[in-house]
């Protein structure tokens, strides 16, 4: 089985850092305490996303980066 390579071009990590207005250590964080979330919780965050991902793809947003965002 092949590893993955989790290098990150410094020049994307940079562009979802300004995009996002997040550090890597806060997305980190941030994953962390979804995980520890119950299904009721992630439920309620993935529907937020999915509004809030319409509403900026309505308004022309960079479309392969607005899921992350």
């Amino acid at each position: 089985m092949q590893q993955k390579n989790n290098i990150v071009n410094p020049e994307l990590s940079l562009k979802f850092q300004s995009l996002t207005k997040l550090s890597v250590e806060q997305r980190k964080k941030l994953i962390n305490w979804f995980y520890k979330q119950n299904l009721e919780v992630q439920l309620l965050i993935f529907e937020e996303q999915r509004n809030q991902f319409f509403k900026l793809k309505n308004d022309g947003a960079d479309k392969s980066l607005i899921s992350f965002a």
